[in-house]
C-alpha cells in the first residue's frame, strides 16, 4: 500500500476543500506502463486529479 500526503489544507481554498471530499470517491489508477497491463488499484478522485493537474504543469 502506497499513502501519500500534502501538507495543509486551507480552509479558505475551495481547490483544497473539493479535493478533500472528492477524495472520499474510488477511482481505479491504471498502470502508466502500459494500458494493456492491470491497474494498479484505487486512488480517491480528487487527489488523481491534483496529481494530474501538478504533474502536467511541468515539460
Amino acid at each position: 500500500m502506497l499513502v501519500l500526503g500534502f501538507a495543509g489544507i486551507r480552509m479558505t481554498d475551495g481547490a483544497d476543500l473539493s479535493c478533500d471530499l472528492r477524495g472520499q470517491i474510488p477511482e481505479p489508477q491504471g498502470n502508466p506502463l502500459h494500458d494493456s497491463l492491470s491497474p494498479l488499484g484505487q486512488v480517491g478522485a480528487g487527489w488523481k486529479e491534483r496529481w494530474h493537474d501538478e504533474a502536467t504543469k511541468f515539460p
